[in-house]
């Protein structure tokens, strides 16, 4: 009924402001895509939906487990994780910010900035924090989107004690130079030191003191390798490779800060290639991730011994001898683990600064190994002519990284979109078509399926209407004073007699048995066909009996039948 009374018009207006409002939400989709690097509603519901609907929490399943277990988790973790952050990644304030003041631009997106504030909260925080007045204002600097905020915090957190991790962050983002960075992390390192002594000690007095001393066992990790990475951008590279060194003794099992790769870059600035092969012989492994520092130095080693002598024509000539082909086998392997890395050796793509996140045989982490390695490269002679001359046989397409699909929610809002703009289009050029087809389709959705009227053109059988019609024509039969025959007591509920054109006088007529001898089965086969046929016609709407049996169309004008009064014709 509701559906009758809508008008053409209104069907014009609902899917006109449909298509208005998920044009709206695809604009908003698109912009925050293309400013954040993610989408919308991806976010809202990953933050805020999943965790009602009955997310997993992964921080419980950190807090459990000895040091020994915890490394293993973390590694396998680590080696499950798409994202890794950068070894080499340059200081915020001392280096990427230069950029910024001289381009006006920004190097870093906000999605890797996201990455790095969520890599800090885990490294740099525990559910103790809150204890501590000083932690307690860092953990929610770590959080903070403005960078200015940060820092305030930092300044906060230091008026109340020595906060190491409030030295980490000036030293990362307040610092305009390598100097000063390094002058803050030295006294991030003073107050780290002390921290992890005193929480070495109270680490097996419950679960929350071993959770501090993690925490503080990550700070003095980070504090030291920021010391090497200063030592060596201030060329003091000898002093940063033994800090390295000691760093990895000290702490064997943090394989996830992956600072073997920052020692090979050490070491091959000062050209100690038989240390770098002894680094490479324990870590180039199956068992841990391999990364482009590894193939690639791994390739450079190689080609090192036969570049300075290597000859395209000479090897066409005699072909390759032993060293030769071992040294275009392992380009090919560094080459199948990343495609990308020869484009930017070769300098045939431009380099751009390095994120602080990259993808595992991505664009990105091409970029972080050519910006510390091509001068490595370059350094020895006739490896980048042998790396031109046998790359191109390996190479494939593997990733697009940072350039990122569109996320599921921008197709679909697009595809809605489109769907109610063409529903729109035709309910303004043809109102009455789709006025009835938007009705056809209401009634299919809503209506039944059930017998008892008319629905799609189809007869339904056995409503009430129509079993109210048959007992109101038996009623008028009655009253008419015929009697009906055996096809009409049958519809009234009386006994049937023994076969349908049961009267003498149908039988005369030839309706007893269907052409057939009185009596016999195919003639009561025939009789009763006809007697269904005709019951199936009398139960339409619209119709009625014109005699009791089967036979009474068969009467005479002077003959009134049952059911027909006397005169009519």
């Amino acid at each position: 009924m509701f559906l009758n009374t809508l008008t053409p018009k209104f069907y014009v207006a609902l899917t006109g402001t449909s298509s208005l409002i998920s044009g709206l939400i695809l604009i908003f989709e698109w912009w925050y895509f293309r400013k954040y690097g993610t989408s919308f509603i991806e976010q809202v519901s990953v933050s805020h939906l999943r965790p009602l609907l009955g997310g997993v929490d992964n921080n419980s399943s950190n807090n459990s487990n000895s040091s020994n277990g915890d490394s293993d988790s973390n590694r396998q973790s680590v080696s499950e994780c798409k994202v890794w952050r950068n070894p080499l990644n340059l200081f915020r304030g001392a280096e990427y910010n230069r950029y910024t003041w001289v381009t006006g631009r920004e190097p870093l997106t906000y999605y890797d900035m996201n990455l790095s504030a969520q890599d800090h909260q885990t490294f740099f925080t525990c559910d103790s924090d809150h204890l501590r007045p000083a932690d307690a204002i860092m953990q929610k600097a770590w959080r903070e989107r403005n960078p200015q905020a940060r820092i305030s915090a930092a300044h906060e957190a230091l008026e109340i004690n020595e906060c190491a991790t409030a030295y980490i962050l000036l030293a990362e983002e307040e610092a305009t130079t390598i100097a000063e960075a390094e002058k803050l992390f030295k006294q991030a390192l003073k107050a780290g030191d002390g921290c992890y002594r005193r929480s070495q000690q109270l680490q097996h007095h419950g679960s929350q003191y071993e959770a501090q001393h993690r925490r503080d066992t990550n700070v003095l990790v980070y504090i030291k390798r920021r010391l090497a990475m200063c030592a060596r951008r201030l060329g003091r590279t000898r002093e940063a490779v033994k800090m390295m060194r000691d760093l990895m003794k000290e702490f064997p099992l943090l394989s996830m800060f992956n600072i073997h790769e920052n020692l090979l870059e050490a070491l091959l600035e000062l050209q100690a290639y038989a240390d770098v092969q002894a680094v490479l012989a324990k870590y180039d492994d199956i068992s841990l991730p391999k990364s482009a520092t590894i193939c690639y130095t791994a390739a450079l080693l190689k080609a090192r011994a036969v570049s300075d002598k290597f000859s395209p024509e000479a090897a066409s000539r005699r072909g390759l001898s032993t060293a030769e082909m071992n040294a275009v086998e392992a380009i090919h392997r560094a080459v199948e683990f990343n495609p990308h890395v020869p484009k930017y050796l070769l300098e045939m793509k431009s380099l751009i600064l390095p994120p602080e996140h990259i993808l595992k045989r991505g664009d990105s982490e091409a970029i972080a190994y050519a910006f510390f390695h091509l001068a490595h490269w370059k350094r020895v002679e006739g490896a980048l002519n042998l790396l031109h001359c046998t790359w191109e046989g390996t190479f494939h397409e593997v990733s697009v990284y940072p350039k990122k699909e569109l996320p599921f929610f921008i197709l679909f809002t697009a595809g809605l979109c489109s769907f109610t703009a063409m529903l729109a289009l035709l309910t303004h050029q043809f109102p009455e078509l789709m006025g009835v087809f938007a009705k056809a389709v209401s009634t299919r959705l809503g209506g039944g399926g059930r017998w008892g009227g008319r629905e799609g053109g189809r007869l339904r059988r056995g409503g009430p209407r129509d079993e109210a019609a048959r007992r109101e024509g038996g009623r008028r039969d009655e009253a008419s004073g015929g009697e009906g025959g055996p096809g009409m007591r049958r519809w009234r509920g009386e006994p049937q007699e023994t076969r349908w054109g049961g009267s003498p006088r149908d039988e005369a007529a030839g309706w007893g048995g269907g052409g057939g001898p009185r009596g016999t089965a195919s003639g009561d086969r025939a009789s009763c066909g006809k007697g269904r046929a005709v019951l199936m016609l009398c139960s339409l709407p619209g119709l009625r009996l014109v005699s009791g049996v089967p036979g009474g169309g068969r009467t005479g004008p002077g003959r009134a039948g049952p059911g027909r009064a006397p005169g009519a014709s």
